[in-house]
């Protein structure tokens, strides 16, 4: 246009680059008020996908709800979500890594992958798989019957991250369900200190995640230093008298 003498031509690409930046930022600055106003938005929160269905990750999916984080439950087995889908959690009927499940799953919705199975060699494959997509330190699998034959072992380049591996794995996390244990939230105050809730905590009690300011940190043997208003998550024993001030029951 430029060549052709037409007035004002030199003006068209800058126009367009300007039109587009504006764009961009005006959109950037308004989508999450809109979609918040509209309905649409999300919560904030790292959602968690609990592959596996079984009483245990049903009582860890409640817990989770119970603290507003959005979880969903996926099995391949329709039968084994009859008690995810008794407890109202949402739920995903077929194999986590096919297409089927890309075309019907929101996957940017979750911060966090937990492999649950009764198959030690398939939950390591589903944290290899999303690893890189969710982050390596986002993948966690419970814990597998390790064979004292190194060739059995995996590459520790595969799988996820232990989880309440102290437990032993889907069965004997399953057995302590059964036999009263079950995922509680406490929350700590000025009135009950973190030094209160590890002098009444049970026998056998496993701390497993923090929640603090709309932030859940997944606890895998590393120190934390628990402050007020913190929400403790715990894996524990038989239920006992919760003496905190204003506890956040989880239900089993």
């Amino acid at each position: 246009l430029t060549a052709q003498g037409i007035d004002d031509a030199a003006l068209v690409m800058p126009l367009t680059f300007a039109v587009v930046l504006a764009t961009v930022i005006a959109h950037g600055f308004s989508i999450r008020p809109l979609a918040a106003w509209l309905g649409v938005g999300g919560s904030g929160l790292q959602g968690a996908l609990i592959v596996g269905a079984s009483p245990w990750s049903v009582a860890l999916g409640k817990a989770l709800k119970s603290l507003d984080v959005p979880v969903t439950v996926a099995d391949r087995n329709w039968n084994n979500l009859r008690h995810a889908r008794a407890a109202e959690l949402p739920t995903f009927w077929g194999e986590i890594m096919s297409e089927v499940a890309e075309h019907n799953l929101a996957f940017n919705q979750f911060g966090v992958l937990f492999a649950v199975t009764d198959n030690d060699d398939y939950n390591a494959l589903v944290c290899t798989n999303f690893g890189p997509e969710f982050g390596r330190g986002n993948v966690f699998e419970i814990g597998r019957a390790e064979s004292s034959e190194s060739r059995h072992n995996l590459l520790v380049t595969l799988g996820g991250r232990p989880f309440l591996a102290e437990c032993g794995g889907y069965d004997a996390l399953n057995a302590r369900v059964a036999s009263g244990w079950a995922f509680r939230a406490t929350r700590l105050t000025d009135e009950f200190s973190a030094e209160d809730f590890e002098r009444e905590k049970g026998d056998g009690q496993i701390e497993v995640a923090v929640y603090r300011g709309r932030r859940l940190s997944w606890l895998t043997g590393k120190p934390f230093e628990y402050a007020a208003d913190d929400v403790v998550l715990s894996f524990a024993p038989a239920a006992r008298e919760d003496r905190s001030a204003e506890p956040e029951e989880a239900t089993n």
